[in-house]
């Protein structure tokens, strides 16, 4: 690195932290304002720059910032309102740290050590308010000093970016954004930024190149490392010239076609080549110089993969005929009628945990009609809707598609305000089953007293039911609801229609529950108003 070429800068502590944030290359700030962050806030409005994008609650700001972050590949910057959005934003924070995404989450802080113990929005006393999400985060910190926060703001950028990636917590006391003629050095992100540029040994890759060669039948296990390093097709080159099976470890991405002859789903699913005898955690490219004996490899590889993963397929197509025109809609249906109606390339964000979506081609390319798949490993509920507008904001050319269930959206209904206040042309397909339908088929699995019973506490989401349409119309977000198979694929074009206008548009799919226990609407009855009309 050369000498470094920075530029002085003098104002407010806030007016420094924006100046830097905008240097490190933020372009959108994804945020839940609050009074103690009233002069970063302030600062804001000397920097159009930076678009601020609110949500209704830090949970959804957090999934935003995620869902920005995997559509553009650039790091996220957010803004909560001290220990009280600190808290809140808990949720998404645990799925962007297990996705290890690299985002810098700043918020006000008030300082419980300044005056008294009791201070308004601010840590219990004898604790600090950045231990409360550390397990979260790579590093947590507090700044009181303001001269101190450009170098913590680099600071948080740099770490947050660096491998291993993921959330960074930067905490700043309220006199420290409010003090005045504050001095401080802005420098630009090429100048504190690591590349992350590792390349493997070569010896080893002979190694391992041998041992693939001379295997029975290998699995490769393809992780997020492969999106993060643009690799998809180095992947599917390197498959396909070994004959491998291919199966993934994470619900964040799909790095392989999944309906290649060779892909094999997830890894925790089961279902491998019973031959398989070679299980590679993918992190490194293949050399060449065995290509006298690949040929003859490949070509029995190649059959006995087809053979199995055929196999499968006729199994989900004879399944689906099955219920084809079931009513409630079953959700092999809804599965169809989508890879039939969504375009290639479609971003297609992932919220709904039992149906089977097998009958939909994802993959990382719009060729073979397949759709670009986004979800979170952490499966903390409420990450789906947040993430949608993340998403289309990174890429507003790009036709975005959330797939979620009733009790997802519940977690952040919220959003649709957002989608409404910024115009963002998402269609959102809610799965209504009035039920949670993973925790029901855990609690069936117990074969406990619920299973015996066919009582499952907590788990009925009907009485009353919840409209999803409405709610979203009442947030400025058209839709409607679909109770009949047939009236699937036109839905979804109507939903299609409005985003081309540059319109959000939910359509909600009335469907039937599967799995154990799926009969019961039982709930434990009680009403407030008869103990007040008893009392």
């Amino acid at each position: 690195m050369g000498r470094l070429t920075g530029e002085k800068a003098v104002g407010t502590g806030g007016e420094l932290l924006v100046k830097q944030a905008r240097a490190a290359g933020v372009r959108y700030l994804f945020t839940n304002p609050g009074s103690a962050e009233a002069a970063f806030f302030d600062a804001l409005v000397d920097c159009p720059e930076i678009q601020l994008i609110m949500g209704l609650h830090e949970g959804v700001v957090i999934s935003m910032a995620d869902g920005y972050f995997k559509a553009s590949g650039e790091s996220p910057f957010v803004n909560v309102h001290t220990i009280a959005g600190t808290g809140q934003m808990a949720g998404q924070l645990y799925n962007a740290n297990r996705d290890g995404t690299p985002m810098v989450v700043t918020a006000g802080l008030r300082d419980n050590e300044q005056y008294g113990d009791l201070v308004g929005l601010a840590a219990s006393p004898g604790f600090s308010q950045k231990d409360v999400n550390r397990q979260f985060t790579k590093m947590s910190w507090e700044i009181r000093n303001p001269f101190a926060i450009p170098l913590a703001v680099r600071r948080a950028f740099k770490l947050a970016a660096t491998a291993p990636t993921a959330p960074v917590y930067l905490a700043v006391a309220d006199y420290a954004l409010e003090t005045q003629n504050v001095e401080g050095m802005i420098y630009p992100r090429d100048q504190f930024t690591i590349e992350n540029n590792a390349h493997p040994d070569p010896a080893a890759i002979n190694t391992l190149a041998e041992i693939l060669l001379n295997c029975r039948q290998p699995v490769l296990f393809v992780g997020d490392e492969v999106w993060r390093s643009h690799a998809q097709a180095d992947v599917l080159e390197l498959a396909e010239w070994l004959g491998a099976a291919v199966t993934i470890g994470s619900d964040t991405h799909r790095n392989f076609p999944t309906h290649h002859p060779y892909f094999f789903g997830a890894s925790r699913g089961g279902g491998l080549p019973e031959n398989a005898d070679v299980f590679v955690a993918l992190g490194g490219k293949t050399t060449s110089g065995h290509e006298s004996r690949m040929e003859t490899v490949r070509s029995a590889r190649h059959e006995d993969l087809s053979t199995c993963t055929a196999a499968r397929r006729a199994e989900t197509d004879a399944a689906l005929k099955k219920v084809f025109n079931q009513s409630p809609i079953h959700p092999l249906r809804v599965s169809h009628e989508l890879q039939q109606t969504l375009e290639p390339g479609t971003i297609f964000l992932n919220e709904q945990f039992t149906a089977d979506l097998s009958p939909i081609s994802f993959g990382y390319r719009a060729s073979h009609n397949e759709k670009i798949w986004m979800g979170t490993a952490g499966a903390s509920l409420g990450w789906g809707l947040g993430a949608a507008i993340g998403a289309k904001i990174a890429q507003p050319s790009v036709p975005v598609v959330l797939n979620i269930g009733d009790g997802s959206v519940m977690y952040s209904a919220s959003a649709f305000w957002s989608m409404a206040r910024y115009s963002v042309p998402v269609l959102t397909i809610v799965w209504n089953n009035y039920n949670y339908q993973t925790v029901r088929n855990a609690f069936y699995r117990l074969k406990g007293s619920a299973a015996r019973e066919e009582k499952y506490p907590g788990m009925f989401l009907g009485d009353p039911e919840i409209d999803f349409a409405t709610l979203a119309k009442s947030q400025g977000v058209s839709g409607e609801r679909v109770t009949e198979p047939d009236g699937i694929a036109a839905a979804v074009r109507r939903g299609l229609d409005a985003t081309r206008r540059g319109e959000p548009y939910v359509v909600e799919i009335v469907i039937s529950r599967v799995g154990g226990g799926a009969d019961s609407t039982w709930h434990q009855k009680f009403q407030v108003a008869i103990q007040q009309a008893n009392s």
